[in-house]
């Protein structure tokens, strides 16, 4: 359930991130995108910089969320394998794009457009560095949560329980 958790998690964060990145990559051409990523207007270019605060402060949030593992005193293999999920999840989005999109950069979309909907969302999503990043944290916390966990249980003569 857990894993399944962290999975949910990164296509809605992914998600996020890609509707932002949509916004800001009109705003600095002077174009405006529904949430079906259709161009619907046209405005004065601009550097979209509220939008770029959004995808931090989501991001900053986000990898809040998933660094609280690091400082937990008591880790539960339920809430490790959510942190795998996260990754697993963020990883295999990476090569979902990979593959749909071939070559193809995130930055020719204003001119080439973009993929409707969901499809569109995971592929600037998932091209932004911030997501990235929290999805390369999350692998990293989860393996360092796991070798900790290891670690303690080890200590303890191989106790099941919680590590406390």
């Amino acid at each position: 359930m857990s894993l399944l958790i962290g999975l949910i998690g990164v296509v809605v964060y992914v998600c996020l991130v890609g509707i932002l990145t949509i916004r800001k990559i009109g705003l600095e051409g002077g174009a405006v995108f529904d949430l079906s990523n259709q161009l619907v207007g046209v405005t004065a270019p601009s550097g979209g910089i509220f939008t770029l605060i959004a995808i931090a402060l989501l991001s900053v949030g986000v990898l809040g969320l998933l660094a609280r593992r690091l400082f937990s005193v008591r880790d539960s293999a339920f809430r490790i394998w959510g942190l795998w999920g996260f990754g697993l999840g963020g990883i295999t989005l990476g090569i979902f794009r990979m593959f749909w999109t071939g070559n193809a950069g995130a930055g020719d979309s204003l001119e080439q457009g973009f993929e409707p909907w969901v499809v569109g969302w995971i592929i600037e999503g998932i091209d932004n560095p911030a997501a990235l990043t929290v999805v390369l944290a999350s692998v990293v916390i989860a393996v360092h949560s796991h070798m900790r966990r290891r670690t303690l249980k080890g200590a303890k003569g191989g106790d099941s329980g919680p590590v406390a």
